[in-house]
């Protein structure tokens, strides 16, 4: 699992796609004069969990003129979606790329947009298996690039064409200048901030009342290290607590491999049983509000 994550930045792979880019694009994009004032933002996921919508927000509102550029996403239905809220911003101008078309295809629309708006500044919010990497390999030196680091956790391609990281937490950023050879100067520590989303209660199941509610989630990646840490934490408390549940909210399944690493733990169903998956929750501001104790997962969180 990503737990075990030891590589997080591989130069060679970057020679790769930079090289892959020039042999997509091979004629040089010429030099422009940047408008102080135009910000490109790149992203992946046009929804409002990850980090988009509060840099896009700060941007817009602040007299900044943003292309919203959204490509490789994963759908344009989800319920989170940031694509209303942008197309009625009077300083936002929204394209986007059609996952269908051949990353050359997706490459060249990229740059071309770019660099036909003139940005002084790109802001990247994006994953590692993106058009997005490499169009920005033939964007030319006009503007300074910003890498929103929100899997900070994980491998990602250190671009050549990045000046500055911004990760969410300290953490983030010691590995940045740790082990993706970022200078500390480059780091720009901007801490997260989540952003409420008024949605109503959804309830928790019966077996909930009358019982010391812990909440706790995540990708469950995150959970596992060689010890067991986290889950056996999670067992003791339950064992020594019996009014005690445990919810966990989660993106996606809990798959078979995983629930038998819980299983092995102990083989008591009236423990088990007070270990509750509640799936992911749109209304997790809500969830908070009605637990009485947050557990934060480990080894990361």
């Amino acid at each position: 699992g990503n737990s075990g994550n030891w590589i997080y930045h591989n130069p060679k792979i970057v020679d790769l796609i930079e090289r892959m880019a020039r042999i997509y694009y091979p004629e040089a994009i010429p030099s422009y004069q940047a408008e102080p004032k135009r910000v490109v933002f790149y992203d992946q996921y046009g929804i409002s969990y990850v980090l988009a919508l509060q840099y896009l927000r700060a941007l817009a509102n602040n007299g900044y003129e943003v292309l919203y550029l959204l490509s490789d996403y994963y759908t344009l239905d989800d319920p989170n979606s940031i694509l209303p809220e942008m197309e009625a911003h009077p300083n936002v101008h929204v394209h986007i790329v059609d996952n269908k078309l051949p990353l050359r295809e997706r490459m060249h629309e990229i740059a071309d947009t770019t660099v036909a708006y003139k940005p002084a500044k790109i802001f990247m919010h994006v994953r590692d298996c993106s058009a997005f990497n490499f169009a920005i390999s033939v964007i030319p030196n006009c503007c300074d690039v910003y890498y929103i680091n929100q899997h900070d956790h994980a491998f990602w391609i250190k671009n050549k064409r990045i000046d500055y990281c911004i990760p969410y937490r300290a953490w983030g950023a010691t590995i940045d200048i740790e082990k993706r050879d970022f200078k500390p100067e480059q780091e720009l520590l901007v801490p997260y901030y989540p952003i409420i989303v008024d949605h109503p209660f959804q309830g928790f199941p019966e077996q909930v009342k009358g019982k010391v509610i812990l909440f706790s989630g995540g990708n469950m990646f995150k959970t596992y290290d060689d010890e067991n840490t986290y889950w056996k934490m999670v067992i003791r408390i339950l064992i020594e607590n019996p009014t005690a549940v445990i919810l966990y909210a989660i993106k996606g399944y809990v798959n078979k491999r995983q629930l038998a690493a819980v299983r092995e733990l102990t083989s008591d169903e009236s423990v088990l049983e007070r270990l509750i998956p509640i799936g992911f929750r749109t209304d997790i501001n809500e969830v908070f509000k009605h637990c009485d104790i947050f557990l934060g997962t480990c080894p990361m969180s």
